[in-house]
């Protein structure tokens, strides 16, 4: 979970987190780098840094973060997002979820323009996209009598499967009809495990 280091993993396990969707849980993704950013951001307030050096040493760990693992493409994309945000703050201007995705492939594609071609970069920046154009509507279309919270996970989950079957379909060769469902469960699981590992 923290350093992408799956070669212990029997192939059926790994094939039962294909089969149920959940094989993206065993890559780095943007949520460990976003995790490890918020942690050690967390850890200067709580230290009482000033907010200029929370940020700046956020920033540092979630690059030297990324470089460690290899710099796989989504956890590159992650840190270029966190980067730009936290420099957006620093420098009061707005950041748009579009914008800073678009910087963040940019950037990726001017120093490897065979990115493209990667499954992970196409899962990692489609999940984003589904997310940003869908979870909204899909929110909106969910009685109000359920709450929020549930909403949102249903929503999230719901709109990154959309964008991203249609690709893992064509790399991986299967779809999972349950993706959705199990996603909800080990998405918050897998949220408090990596801070909890590391």
């Amino acid at each position: 979970l923290l350093v992408a280091q799956r070669d212990g993993i029997v192939p059926k396990l790994k094939r039962d987190f294909a089969a149920s969707g959940l094989a993206h849980l065993l890559a780095i993704s943007g949520t460990h780098v976003a995790l490890v950013a918020a942690m050690v951001m967390l850890f200067g307030a709580v230290l009482r840094w000033p907010t200029l050096a929370s940020m700046t040493a956020g920033a540092v760990a979630a690059t030297a973060y990324v470089l460690f693992l290899g710099a796989p493409y989504p956890a590159v994309r992650a840190a270029l997002q966190i980067l730009l945000v936290l420099l957006s703050r620093v420098l009061q201007r707005p950041a748009h979820n579009f914008g800073l995705l678009a910087a963040a492939g940019g950037a990726i594609l001017l120093w490897d323009p065979l990115a493209l071609l990667d499954a992970g970069f196409q899962l990692s920046f489609a999940g984003l996209i589904g997310i940003f154009v869908w979870r909204k509507p899909l929110i909106d279309c969910m009685p109000a009598s359920v709450p929020l919270v549930l909403r949102d996970a249903v929503a999230t989950s719901t709109a990154a499967s959309l964008a991203t079957t249609p690709i893992a379909a064509f790399h991986f060769g299967q779809v999972s009809v349950i993706a959705v469902a199990a996603n909800l469960f080990a998405v918050p699981v897998v949220s408090i495990a990596v801070p909890a590992a590391a």
